[in-house]
């Protein structure tokens, strides 16, 4: 995939949360949603480095990883 493509997708499943999110309306979940708009551009890049491994579906440790490496540490 392409960063592009990754970006649309993610913008996509963004969208949806939201959506979700409008219908539930909790302070959580608005709180949630703005977090992760804010973070679209290292959550692709996280995408794409999980994307580029064989190993697939990568591992919680994997995807840890990949969030650390762009600035994200959970």
């Amino acid at each position: 995939m392409t960063r592009d493509e990754v970006k649309a997708i993610l913008g996509v499943t963004l969208a949806v949360m939201a959506r979700l999110a409008s219908k539930t309306r909790t302070k959580a979940d608005d709180l949630m949603v703005i977090i992760l708009k804010v973070n679209q551009d290292r959550l692709t890049d996280a995408i794409l480095s999980l994307l580029q491994n064989p190993e697939q579906p990568p591992t919680d440790e994997q995807i840890a990883q990949a969030l650390a490496a762009v600035g994200i540490h959970v």
